[in-house]
């Protein structure tokens, strides 16, 4: 979504190919050129291309892109190693090392690599001024050229569309058994993955029950839209809590898929209220969850557990009400009175219509807009501290290897070791040059 939607803004000035390294690829654009791309063709991109914007793991796995002098932006939106360390939770812990390991030199190369770097929120962006502090790149070349830095990083949030959400068909009330027209429907948008907390919030809609027996809380994605990505852990639990207490098809409501992007419009305008509960970490402090921008740009009244990004941007606009981590009673007092208080969850939508504004793509880009209409290298593009980021060894012992091997050759088979083994020698021919 975010990559199609920088693309599209892009292209109204630039030529511009979106390359994905799935091989899964059914969308087309008269506007700009869209693949699937393997090797050759990102070698191909890449000497073709003036400014390249890179996201992920690509680098790790594409050496030309790794080695390249064109001007790079670097799209850091998502903390990669934040992300892994609440992603990997619970797996073998040989496994977790490795993985976390991997986001943190993968990331540790793009901030000491970028010409250009794009983060989601203010207090990302202090939090990757720290690690590039650590990486040489706040250095006297490039502060005394931009003491603000903003050259350097700047703020791109993810973006809502210039259009507002049209309404075109029922797809909850009156369509799934057990959600009608007169009930009262608090949703959960997107995915369940083991970073959020479901399990609070159907504690919660247990005892709100009790007093609102019209509740319904509907989650719309139990499987995750890539089929390569496994069902979390937290997903499965979810469920089988909503079953042990009774709540199941009565209170709570799961799509057991997913809903299509250009569909989602159509669940957020039939719902009363949009709930987000996560866990007080560091994942959740520099988070951007996209969900909760689509609860500002259907203009629902939103509860929230605090301590994001967006739970502050909540209190502060008025937009619904923020919950501590893992508070069952509090959340659904906060959701209790969001349901019985018309005139402030009115007041909400409001206040929501106001301030979607500055997040539209149109408005959100413009940092990376700006940069590529006079794409330079960064003034110390040639400086050593440039060049040779912190990074440590992805080398391991011969014991870790056989562990890994093993927990690889039980979730995919030999395919799964050998796809692996690939990858690890990419890594370590990188590092060796």
């Amino acid at each position: 979504m975010r990559a199609w939607q920088i693309a599209e803004h892009l292209a109204r000035d630039h030529e511009v190919k979106l390359l994905t390294t799935s091989p899964r690829c059914q969308l087309t654009s008269d506007r700009f050129h869209v693949s699937s791309a393997g090797r050759s063709v990102i070698t191909e991109a890449e000497a073709w291309c003036d400014v390249m914007v890179l996201q992920g793991y690509v680098t790790t796995q594409q050496p030309v892109l790794e080695k390249s002098s064109k001007i790079t932006v670097f799209d850091v939106y998502d903390p990669l190693h934040l992300e892994t360390l609440a992603f990997a939770s619970g797996i073998s812990p040989d496994v977790r090392l490795e993985n976390v390991q991997l986001s943190i030199t993968t990331l540790n190369h793009q901030l000491a690599r970028a010409d250009f770097l794009i983060c989601a929120s203010e207090r990302q962006r202090d939090f990757y001024l720290g690690q590039l502090a650590a990486l040489g790149r706040l250095n006297v070349t490039t502060y005394d050229h931009d003491p603000s830095l903003r050259q350097l990083i700047d703020v791109v949030p993810f973006g809502l569309p210039d259009n507002d959400p049209q309404h075109s068909r029922h797809v909850l009330r009156g369509v799934v058994p057990g959600i009608d027209d007169g009930d009262q429907l608090i949703l959960w948008a997107g995915g369940i993955y083991n970073w959020l907390d479901p399990i609070t919030l159907i504690r919660a809609i247990g005892r709100l029950s009790r007093q609102h027996p019209k509740v319904r809380l509907y989650f719309m994605g139990l499987q995750h839209p890539n089929p390569s990505v496994p069902r979390m852990s937290v997903a499965l639990a979810a469920k089988k809590k909503a079953a042990e207490m009774s709540l199941l098809d009565k209170h709570v409501f799961f799509n057991n898929s997913w809903v299509d992007y250009a569909d989602r419009q159509n669940y957020l305008l039939e719902a009363d209220i949009g709930v987000i509960c996560h866990f007080a970490n560091a994942e959740s402090r520099f988070a951007f969850r996209t969900r909760t921008l689509d609860y500002l740009w259907s203009c629902l009244p939103v509860v929230s557990t605090e301590g994001d990004y967006f739970s502050e941007l909540i209190d502060k606009e008025h937009l619904g009400i923020s919950v501590p981590a893992e508070d069952p009673s509090t959340l659904a007092e906060a959701l209790g009175e969001l349901l019985d208080d018309q005139e402030t969850a009115q007041s909400c939508r409001e206040r929501a219509r106001v301030v979607r504004e500055q997040y539209r793509w149109d408005t959100v880009l413009q940092p990376l807009i700006n940069f590529c209409k006079d794409p330079q290298h960064a003034v110390d593009f040639n400086e050593p501290t440039n060049r040779a980021p912190v990074a440590a060894s992805t080398r391991m012992s011969l014991d870790r290897a056989i562990r890994l091997s093993r927990h690889y050759y039980r979730s995919g088979g030999l395919m799964e070791v050998l796809k692996r083994v690939a990858d690890k020698a990419v890594r370590a021919s990188h590092e060796r040059t």
